[in-house]
């Protein structure tokens, strides 16, 4: 074997180290992962029991030779049965699916938990070993600890419970990640070849800090093999093997080879996968008997004398149950090899009852889309369990971010405090910080705050570094250090490291590598690399409507795949219809790229339907009003509605600074936004240049608008409008042809498609060069890259203008009637100097010099 085995030990070893643990606070933690063999002596068949018996169902219900091609196609064996479960299922119930939960159900209704289940139901309470992870739908476990302890389990038998699995608590917790039985659970492929997304940060956290200990299961299952392959940092796994009976030849079993690749070959080929050297193999005689051990280990007493315990006469029927239960263990415990029992409880109810109280309301508001009918059940569990600081807490969370009304959060974190001070877990604020000081997930989530709602960016960075101290590899908060670093310091080197060390703890975190797509894509300007980790994060979550969002924006923005760009829009509309982020970038695309007016102004509608008070879609809203529908009034309503929402916006201040710079010309207040705009955000390139244009055309105060152009291309070097009005102002005012030159060269270096950039260096050509054939070869660019709708009418009308003056003799009927329609349409080029235009048509005998300064008039001034 190349493969080094991992070693064994005995059963009594492991029993040893369990006792070991016991009571020392800092001893090792253990967790269990539960699979059907240790059902099977309260007589629930296991997967393969099942397999075999829906295979000859199979072969009865198909022809000899269908059946026999289906079996040689899927490679099924007697001795691989159960590794083919989910095939085999799929083939007998496909059809039927409501069958096949039938049948499930009918073998596990009425079944009581065995004696090895009441003890570690006691293990769970008594130690700190709380955790069982685990593939089975029965509710045996969580049976007999209601049953058989003062405790009541958290169980997580759905999904969408992980977000609401305590990460520090003594309470006994079962994770079910097939799901319960009465949640319709997974046995077909589709859901069995991959883990639940929302199961992989709670494993992650449990599994670095439990040891895990296998108890009959078979390691059949691919979702949660594959997710253990892909798993980085966990501790050893002790995996049990059912091997009754047999014991090594060599009394020296842990330097047994022999003995190490007997047992290892009872394992799945999935099994042999994960575990490496220094994992352990353990032969036991079943679930039961290796739990009894322990009951002996740990010195617990609850079965003794239980024998002695005798049926009241008469007895009342309420007591009739738990007698027979007790009887029950009495026979199991005398022989434990041979159990056989009758009992005959419904566990439905029970299971009910893990959803009853508050925790029902917090799934009901988890499972709901709808944000008022969301809002409606948290009140409602509100005003019925007001003490419930996880409620609160999270009602908390989703009023901070759903409806984001900040005040109102705020006030139901102090109750959830005022109920719990020091439940560091579940609220996640400054005194609860103060509670539990070093707890890596509230230090993180606290600096979220810090930075996305107070904007006290010192703070929120000393709780990132405080998180990292703790933790130094919590993917989430190294993630968010990342993005905190590129959009708040813009210290784009550092961000960088740190996104890279958040993908080396964790390579598979979705957030992650869709925010260092993002990274490469507007930062590096990297857009292969970006393409790859927008691909990696929609592999890891395929239907996260944010993501899809995202990469349909990079197909719009840069790969300009406009049909793919839509289809990915569309499908992020169709996970989360009312996803406000995605409505408003769909109307942006369908403005800009469609040129479906009433269509985007459906989806701003829709998008501010969703999220009224999102300031990025009230913004964009206004610029659409302003620039399409030319309603200044209402634009003027929704830029100042977006300032009320988000007063330090800056790229809201510095619309509506040009805004009232070019539509309302109340220059003042428009120079007053503009500095406005550059105390909250001094390095922000676009109002840096747009500042710049305004000293230049307004101010006519050079110098300083010269200083401006050079430091929006200090920001950004590459920023082609800069670069093109910067190529301008040393045309026009400056005179410096040499430098104009070499700035709209380099223009058109950062965007070969800069229609407007290609227009006007073209207009330089002609007008400074005189090289009339450089310029027409600009011109046709200029026309090729522009559309035509309402934006593109001042640029098409100076294109014909330059053509019909310039190159009459090709172009003169044709710019003649395209010229003449645009300027009866409305288009206008105020200021735009054509005096150069004029004198050079003149000089080269235009005929019609006089219809030349008719058009240069009645495009550059007022009417």
């Amino acid at each position: 074997m190349n493969k080094e085995l991992p070693k064994t030990i005995t059963s009594r070893q492991l029993v040893r180290m369990l006792k070991d643990a016991s009571g020392e606070s800092k001893g090792k933690k253990f967790c269990f992962l539960i699979g059907a063999g240790a059902s099977i002596s309260s007589g629930i068949p296991t997967g393969a029991d099942l397999a075999r018996e829906w295979i000859r169902e199979i072969e009865e219900d198909c022809s000899k030779g269908d059946f026999a091609r289906w079996k040689n196609k899927v490679g099924i064996s007697e001795d691989n049965v159960g590794e083919f479960y989910p095939k085999i299922y799929e083939k007998r119930f496909g059809h039927i699916p409501e069958s096949g939960y039938d049948c499930i159900r009918h073998y596990m209704e009425g079944k009581e938990p065995s004696l090895g289940y009441l003890i570690l139901a006691n293990i769970m309470v008594k130690e700190k070993h709380n955790v069982v992870i685990t593939t089975n739908f029965d509710n045996l476990l969580e049976d007999a600890i209601r049953t058989y302890t003062q405790e009541k389990p958290f169980i997580a038998g759905h999904e969408a419970l992980a977000d609401y699995v305590p990460k520090r608590s003594d309470r006994p917790i079962i994770l079910k990640v097939h799901r319960d039985l009465f949640f319709h659970p997974f046995s077909d492929q589709e859901h069995t070849r991959t883990i639940q997304t929302a199961w992989v940060g709670i494993l992650d956290r449990f599994l670095s800090d439990y040891f895990l200990i296998v108890l009959g299961y078979g390691g059949n299952d691919e979702s949660l093999m594959d997710y253990f392959t892909s798993l980085k940092n966990r501790k050893q796994i002790y995996w049990c093997v059912y091997n009754p009976g047999e014991e090594p030849s060599n009394p020296d079993s842990e330097n047994d080879l022999s003995w190490r690749e007997h047992l290892w070959s009872k394992l799945s080929s999935k099994a042999q996968n994960i575990l490496n050297a220094n994992d352990f193999l353990i032969a036991i005689n079943g679930f039961d008997i290796f739990m009894y051990d322990c009951y002996a280990a740990l010195g617990y007493k609850f079965l003794d004398e239980i024998e002695k315990i005798k049926r009241p006469n008469p007895m009342h029927e309420l007591l009739e149950a738990t007698y027979r239960r007790l009887e029950n263990i009495n026979v199991q415990r005398k022989e434990i090899s041979e159990i056989k029992r009758s009992l005959s409880q419904e566990t439905s109810a029970s299971y009910r009852n893990v959803l009853s109280g508050s925790l029902g309301y917090l799934f009901d508001a988890n499972q709901e889309t709808d944000i008022d009918k969301k809002d409606k059940i948290y009140r409602e569990g509100i005003a019925k369990y007001p003490q419930d600081a996880d409620l609160l807490g999270d009602y908390a969370v989703f009023l901070h971010a759903i409806r984001h009304d900040y005040d109102q959060a705020e006030a139901y974190y102090k109750r959830a405090l005022e109920v719990e001070p020091k439940d560091a877990n579940t609220l996640g604020n400054k005194r609860a910080l103060e509670a539990e000081p070093k707890d890596a997930n509230t230090l993180g989530n606290y600096a979220n705050f810090l930075c996305d709602i107070r904007h006290d960016y010192d703070q929120a960075e000393e709780y990132y570094k405080r998180a990292l101290e703790v933790e130094p590899n919590h993917a989430n908060t190294l993630g968010n250090y990342a993005l905190f670093l590129c959009d708040i310091h813009h210290d784009y080197d550092q961000a960088e490291a740190y996104y890279k060390r958040a993908l080396e703890v964790e390579p598979n975190h979705a957030n992650t590598l869709g925010n260092y797509a993002n990274f490469l894509c507007d930062i590096h300007h990297d857009y292969d690399q970006a393409e790859e980790y927008f691909k990696r994060a929609l592999e890891v979550e395929p239907n996260h409507a944010n993501k899809l969002g995202n990469y349909a924006l990079f197909l719009k923005n840069i790969r300009q795949d406009y049909d793919q760009a839509e289809a990915y829009y569309k499908r992020a509309l169709e996970v989360e219809p009312n996803h406000a982020n995605t409505l408003g970038n769909y109307a942006i695309f369908l403005e800009n790229i469609r040129h479906d007016y009433d269509q985007a102004e459906e989806y701003y509608k829709r998008a501010l339907e969703a999220e009224p008070k999102d300031a990025n879609t009230l913004g964009n809203y206004a610029l659409f009003l302003e620039n399409i529908r030319h309603d200044y009034d209402q634009a003027e309503v929704y830029y100042k509605r977006t300032l009320e929402v988000e007063p330090k916006d800056a790229n809201t201040l510095g619309n509506y600074a040009l805004f009232l710079h070019t539509i309302r010309q109340d220059y003042d207040q428009a120079e007053a936004y503009y500095k406005r705009t550059l105390e909250v955000e001094p390095n922000h390139a676009n109002n840096l240049g747009n500042y710049a244009v305004f000293l230049e055309n307004i101010r006519h105060d050079y110098d300083q608008a010269e200083a401006y152009y050079k430091r929006a291309l200090e920001v950004e070097p590459k920023d082609a409008n800069t670069l093109g009005n910067y190529a301008l102002f040393l045309e026009n005012i400056r005179h410096d042809y040499d430098q104009a030159e070499e700035y709209y060269k380099r223009a058109l270096e950062a965007d070969p498609n800069h229609a407007n950039n290609l227009g006007n260096y073209a207009h330089f050509l002609i007008t400074c060069r005189g090289d009339l054939k450089r310029a027409d070869s600009l011109i046709r660019q200029a026309f090729e890259n522009t559309a035509e709708n309402e934006r593109t009418k001042p640029l098409l009308a100076e294109l014909w203008f330059y053509r019909y003056a310039h190159y009459y003799e090709e172009w003169g009927a044709e710019a003649e009637k395209e010229l003449a329609a645009l300027l009866n349409a409305g288009a206008k080029s105020i200021g735009w100097n054509l005096a150069p235009d004029i004198e050079l048509a003149r000089k080269n005998r235009h005929p019609h010099i006089e219809q030349v300064e008719a058009f240069a008039k009645a495009l550059t001034e007022k009417a």
